[in-house]
């Protein structure tokens, strides 16, 4: 079983890695940028395994598992900045981003601010079988891609950034298109397959119903963000790489409508533990320090790592650590 788990993420690095290349390519050729090339469709290939694996928790009866891994994943990707930030070297790695950056974490803001208050105030009402803060998200995050699609095809601010296009010029983009696909169904099954993996491995070493296994199954389902963003630093595509995370993490807030889907009660969002209240808030704050360094472009460094980094690495630990002491029971 380890030798598999392994084995299927080395898949996802190495196919993860030719992903971020031909979204890159595709941002330069189609000239929409990878503000949204980053924000739209690379995310569809690696958030598909949080959507799976949330939609089988709710199908199973579990809606604090489903809810649980969408906030974890969400609060893990904003850790990718800082491990990102690292990646990088020398200097803030959010200084190097664009503004068009900040459309994408503030609809990610928003998004996780109105299922806080579903969470609050727990509405009951079900719109053909779906809960309808589940469906205002989903329109909300349609709605927010639109936007962000007409700001790339407007502005083209990152074309100075990454790989110069005339690097590209060898490549086609039909071509380019169809190895993309490829790539995307490969992280696709590959992902889904890693996370049944870890959960047949979660119930034999005995972690399944922990604190723990919950943190490890989001840590797991976010591995194709995690690679395809440090694949992103790699080609110096810095905007791509962030526009992954935050893309991700936008495209995740859609998951309590596909779970409530599956979900046979009322709408998921209202049943599930307050506690999870404070994962949502954590995911704000720390989207919120993104969004502040991306304004401000601070210089200053502290051992190489930028500040937002250091404040995101530090948030996340004790996120982690306060939802650990309140213990969410699943």
């Amino acid at each position: 079983m380890w030798l598999l788990f392994l084995i299927c993420a080395l898949i996802i690095i190495f196919t993860g890695t030719k992903l971020t290349r031909y979204g890159d390519i595709i941002a330069e050729k189609t000239g929409l940028g990878r503000v949204w090339i980053g924000a739209a469709l690379i995310p569809l290939a690696t958030s598909l395994p949080e959507i799976t694996s949330s939609s089988g928790a709710a199908w199973i009866n579990a809606p604090n598992l489903a809810i649980g891994n969408i906030f974890g994943s969400i609060m893990f990707n904003l850790l990718i900045i800082a491990i990102a930030d690292f990646a990088h070297g020398p200097g803030p790695l959010l200084r190097e981003v664009t503004p068009g950056q900040i459309l994408t974490a503030i609809l990610g803001i928003f998004l996780c601010a109105i299922a806080t208050l579903s969470m609050l105030l727990k509405p009951s009402f079900l719109f053909v079988g779906v809960g309808i803060d589940s469906l205002i998200l989903i329109i909300l995050y349609f709605l927010g891609i639109v936007v962000i699609f007409k700001y790339s095809k407007k502005t083209k601010p990152d074309d100075v950034l990454g790989v110069p296009e005339e690097n590209y010029t060898a490549y086609s983009l039909p071509l380019t298109n169809i190895k993309f696909l490829i790539a995307a169904i490969i992280i696709i099954f590959t992902a889904i397959k890693l996370a049944q993996i870890a959960n047949s491995l979660a119930d034999l070493t005995g972690w399944g119903t922990t604190f723990m296994g919950t943190i490890m199954l989001a840590i797991i389902t976010s591995l194709p963000e995690l690679v395809t963003a440090l694949a992103a630093i790699r080609i110096k595509a810095y905007d791509l790489a962030v526009g992954i995370v935050l893309g991700a993490n936008i495209l995740n807030m859609t998951i309590p409508f596909f779970s409530d889907i599956f979900y046979d009660g009322p709408p998921i969002l209202s049943v599930v533990s307050p506690q999870h209240i404070i994962s949502a808030l954590i995911a704000i704050i720390l989207t919120s320090i993104a969004v502040a360094s991306v304004v401000y472009k601070p210089k200053r460094t502290v051992f190489n790592l930028g500040i937002a980094a250091w404040l995101i690495f530090l948030v996340y630990f004790l996120g982690i650590f306060l939802i650990f002491k309140i213990g969410i029971k699943i």
